[in-house]
């Protein structure tokens, strides 16, 4: 006898549906629920998820009205799908609605705020958490949410008093939390802690590394970022397309031609690493900041994705700019026009500034 599929068949189906953003595959599955499984909420906190992974609101907007808002797992869910859509202010009303509110239905709203841009109004919210009558425990999720709020703010007091609840709680080794601290840091400046931190790491991941190399780069601290990314290699950890970039930038402000060159053989020969165009920008800015401007002219002109795009050829002109390379410069443009005829415009006039002085 064939078996009627229940509410977890159903659920592992809508969240597949989620994964693969398959919206059509979840409306038909919607419709084979039978009616004693349609006002389920574990499935209703299932169909939420689906349908605003795939972007389709007035699925949402039907479920909600049936008056699930006051469900705190839906209510949530109605939350985090209504943040994650940019849309932070209808999300905080069905946040404050919520009749009864635990760390995930927090963990939503802060987070919301954070990936919204609305760092400020996300520690104000955090602060109230900690106020509130329920008293919900900070986890992971929230330290390394507030954290990022601090570090899009560059409040390093709050951040430290941050760390402080972090060393109190049960979160203190928790990677995420501790990536978000050498980020946290490393944005707001302070290098000694950002690297504290770092070595404190027991099991480092990539993410680590690159935070930590990122921070020296962003600061112009070229030399330090290269020797932790010959360490990084020699533990075995493989760079990214983040690390990369990082590291070109931190060599390009630096002047270290030698050691990007080093570096960026190893990452990508090595690791077999495909080049990307940024990676290709960073290459292009390093060589004509550095004085290499013939080398720079001849990668421009052997790299079709670099000559598409036009923050290579203001990248060149403005290393023209820097060495007194007005012949180049007036190359340059002549090929930008003819290539980009519709944007030649303002380019051309920066030639011609540049061949005026």
């Amino acid at each position: 006898m064939d078996r009627e599929p229940d509410v977890f068949t159903f659920s592992t189906l809508f969240s597949a549906c989620s994964n693969l953003r398959s919206l059509d595959a979840g409306r038909a599955i919607h419709k084979r629920l039978g009616k004693s499984l349609v006002s389920d909420l574990i499935l209703q906190n299932a169909l939420l998820n689906m349908y605003s992974k795939c972007g389709s609101l007035a699925d949402v907007r039907k479920i909600i009205s049936r008056g699930l808002e006051s469900d705190t797992v839906v209510g949530t869910a109605l939350v985090n799908m209504y943040a994650r859509c940019g849309d932070v202010v209808t999300a905080r009303t069905n946040f404050d609605n919520l009749c009864s509110k635990n760390i995930v239905s927090w963990n939503a709203m802060i987070a919301g705020y954070v990936q919204a841009g609305s760092s400020q109004e996300a520690l104000l919210l955090y602060e109230k958490m900690q106020q509130d009558e329920a008293k919900p425990k900070a986890d992971g999720l929230t330290f390394a949410s507030v954290l990022a709020a601090c570090s899009n703010l560059g409040e390093i007091s709050r951040g430290r008093k941050l760390h402080d609840d972090v060393a109190a709680s049960d979160f203190a080794e928790d990677l995420i939390v501790q990536n978000a601290l050498v980020d946290m840091y490393g944005k707001c400046g302070n290098l000694v802690e950002s690297r504290n931190v770092f070595e404190g790491i027991k099991s480092r991941s990539v993410i680590s590394w690159t935070s930590m190399v990122t921070a020296y780069a962003r600061h112009g601290h070229g030399a330090e970022a290269v020797e932790l990314v010959w360490r990084m290699s020699l533990e075995g950890v493989e760079a990214d397309d983040v690390t990369l970039t990082s590291i070109l930038q931190a060599c390009s402000h630096s002047g270290l031609v030698d050691a990007a060159g080093s570096v960026f053989g190893t990452v990508v020969r090595d690791q077999g690493m495909e080049l990307s165009i940024e990676h290709k920008l960073c290459l292009m800015d390093l060589l004509g900041r550095t004085g290499w401007i013939e080398e720079a002219e001849e990668f421009l002109a052997s790299s079709e994705d670099l000559k598409a795009r036009a923050a290579s050829w203001t990248s060149f002109l403005s290393a023209c700019e820097r060495q007194s390379e007005q012949g180049r410069a007036g190359r340059a443009a002549r090929e930008f026009g003819r290539l980009h005829p519709r944007e030649s415009a303002k380019f051309v006039i920066l030639s011609n500034m540049l061949h005026a002085i």
